[in-house]
């Protein structure tokens, strides 16, 4: 009987992209992989983000071939919708990126990637044996564990030190009671794949055509919002664009879904903006996922299992992180088995890495959880992604692309911060859920889904992310990293407050801010065991704030009000309202001064360390007739752009206008 040290059930790109890291972090390990297919066929988990891209781009070093086989990403993008689904892309609210991205991900065409990552595994002589039957495995406590299987109608018996199961939802050794149903995600999907789609920029007509746009809308995983669903978006490079809904079950519209093939093609027809890219179109293969969230116990197990890809476990599709937790478990997978071959592995350990790379689920979780109803409002959308991208990057990017993720002191830094920013999401569902039922009530739920145009980059009434992405990659400051996740959510409570109480949409308030910031871990305290909140909660904000504005402002301004509910309409959210001219003058310089944040500018930017910038090419698409530009935010604006003493963002879009028209 043969021997390995790694026996890997599945050679999908879980399995395959496992294989791939031993052989660059661990060649002394001996690995066999056993897949049951015989061909790489079509799936979705298309798309990617940052982590599972560094996966891919650069812990695997397929970046040489990916920028030959498959398209770029340009960032998420979003449009919105009126309750008759009539609105086309020129007539939608959009939010999107305006250039493209500083570091690069993917749209993927999952049977090309595979195929590629099956020949790096095969020419690094890793043995792969595709068309296997009658996979059996029995787990020998004190090991090594036997794997039965027929390969070529023969009969054959390995013994391997450890077993991973990368055999996707079947989850060949599912009986280890490893997965569950995730309680707090009751959300399914279909899609289908359609030949001879228009390109979407060329759907985008009139005023919208003229918005400033550096990039090429097409390329962005596109998201269509509606309430309790959305409809993906995405490009394939053989010419196919990927169409799927994601739907809540749990919200009244499940009732409307597609649930097969002919409901798919009706529910398409029925809203403008599908309607606009599928006519004339063919779909060509059809699919679905039922209650599709599973949640882990673990990932490495003292018996020396071990569990990678959708066998470890799935989220949601919306934030496209279903590759990176293909990363997550595979870092864990291969760091556990490299220790033990070491002979140090000990049970504590194992507990350690479980836990922390439950972290990163947790927070995917949190992401959407309760959240789909929402999707209906352009204005809750757009500071919802804005948080969102600004927690991932800070903490969960940040900590994967410095790496080694998993070192001791790695993750004693990082677990309290994770926690920490974990209560922070709950609240923040909590406070976005309360407002949208609000919206809701009042019949302004989708006020401001037509005509819209925001820009990703640039935040919302807040100094965006971009303070610290130049830095990602090199060495991590996790309280500043942190820091950075208390500032947007205090930006988050404000721009609430601002669509609760029909603000005035300003810039974002240094002394709004400086008020704010110190009220709200005492809402995080004060209201963590509240299921959820209701106006009282924002009653209860807005006293603390009042609070702290008399304190930073002194005895020698009387604020006739403070700040109310009615207020908020004011120009100055009505703070300057029985004042002097003045006192009313002097404050409000300090209410437009730029918020005082946190500073990362004495770290090192260390870009060409974290991500290698290949040629691409055009030949392989029929999408693209030239490279991408490729040009980010930077390119245009120099790379201290946010740092400007002129007030943003409107100082960055008058330059993207000039650049636009020709006249810089």
């Amino acid at each position: 009987m043969n021997s390995v040290d790694v026996a890997i059930l599945g050679g999908g790109l879980a399995g395959l992209s496992l294989a791939r890291l031993f052989q660059r972090e661990c060649p002394e390990a001996k690995v066999l992989v056993l897949e049951r297919g015989t061909e790489f066929k079509r799936k979705v988990g298309e798309s990617t983000v940052e982590i599972g891209a560094h996966l891919l781009h650069e812990r695997l070093g397929l970046a040489p071939e990916l920028v030959k086989s498959q398209l770029p990403k340009n960032g998420l993008r979003f449009w919105f919708d009126d309750e008759e689904h009539s609105l086309g892309f020129s007539e939608a609210s959009e939010d999107g990126p305006a250039t493209y991205a500083y570091f690069r991900s993917y749209q993927f065409e999952r049977e090309t990637l595979e195929a590629t990552l099956f020949a790096h595994v095969e020419e690094g002589q890793t043995p792969i044996l595709r068309g296997v039957r009658k996979l059996k495995v029995d787990l020998t406590p004190a090991g090594p564990h036997r794997v039965h299987y027929e390969h070529e109608g023969q009969l054959a018996t390995v013994s391997a030190k450890w077993v991973v199961d990368a055999t996707g939802f079947r989850r060949l050794l599912g009986g280890e009671g490893n997965l569950a149903p995730e309680p707090r995600l009751n959300h399914s999907a279909t899609w289908g794949w359609f030949k001879d789609s228009p390109k979407l920029d060329d759907l985008v007509q009139g005023a919208a055509a003229k918005r400033m746009i550096f990039s090429e809308r097409f390329l962005s995983t596109n998201h269509l919002l509606n309430e309790g669903y959305w409809t993906w978006v995405i490009p394939l490079a053989s010419g196919l664009n990927s169409i799927g809904v994601g739907f809540d079950e749990d919200h009244p519209n499940a009732e409307f879904m597609p649930r097969t093939p002919e409901q798919f093609k009706e529910f398409l027809h029925r809203h403008k903006q599908t309607r606009e890219l599928t006519e004339g179109a063919t779909m060509v293969d059809y699919g679905a996922f039922n209650h599709m969230a599973k949640r882990p116990t673990r990932f490495v197990s003292e018996q020396r299992v071990a569990w990678i890809g959708t066998a470890a476990g799935f989220v949601d599709p919306f934030f496209s992180n279903g590759i990176d937790m293909i990363a997550l478990s595979c870092e864990a997978t291969i760091d556990t088995i490299r220790i033990d071959l070491r002979g140090t592995l000990t049970p504590d350990r194992i507990e350690r890495v479980n836990n922390f790379t439950l972290n990163f689920y947790e927070h995917f979780v949190l992401s959407v959880a309760g959240l789909y109803p929402t999707f209906a409002s352009q204005e809750l959308s757009v500071l919802r992604y804005r948080r969102e991208v600004h927690v991932y990057w800070a903490l969960y990017t940040w900590a994967y692309m410095n790496g080694p993720l998993l070192a001791e002191e790695n993750m004693a830094l990082l677990d309290p911060a994770f926690k920490e920013a974990q209560a922070r999401d709950r609240l923040f569902s909590r406070m976005i859920r309360s407002v949208y039922r609000e919206l809701k009530s009042r019949g302004d739920l989708r006020r401001f889904n037509k005509g819209r145009y925001t820009f990703n980059q640039l935040g919302w009434r807040f100094v965006p992310y971009v303070r610290f992405e130049q830095h990602v990659g090199g060495p991590m400051d996790v309280e500043r990293s942190l820091e950075a996740t208390r500032e947007i959510d205090t930006g988050c409570l404000l721009a609430l407050l601002d669509v609760l109480y029909n603000g005035d949409r300003s810039p974002q308030s240094g002394l709004m801010f400086a008020a704010a910031h110190p009220v709200f871990p005492g809402l995080l305290a004060d209201y963590k065991d509240h299921e959820e909140f209701d106006a009282e909660f924002f009653a209860d904000a807005l006293a603390r704030i009042n609070v702290q504005l008399k304190t930073i402002l002194g005895p020698e301004v009387e604020l006739a009000t403070g700040l109310t509910p009615e207020s908020f309409k004011r120009a100055f959210h009505g703070l300057t309202v029985g004042l002097s001219d003045e006192q009313a003058k002097a404050l409000r310089v300090r209410f437009n001064r730029k918020p005082e944040l946190i500073d990362f500018s004495d770290m090192p930017r260390t870009r060409d360390k974290v991500q290698t910038q290949d040629e691409w090419t055009v030949e392989h698409t029929p999408w693209l007739e030239d490279p991408p530009a490729f040009r980010s935010i930077y390119d245009l604006l120099g790379d201290d752009w946010w740092q400007s003493d002129v007030r943003q963002p409107f100082a960055v879009l008058q330059r993207l206008r000039e650049e636009l028209a020709g006249t810089k």
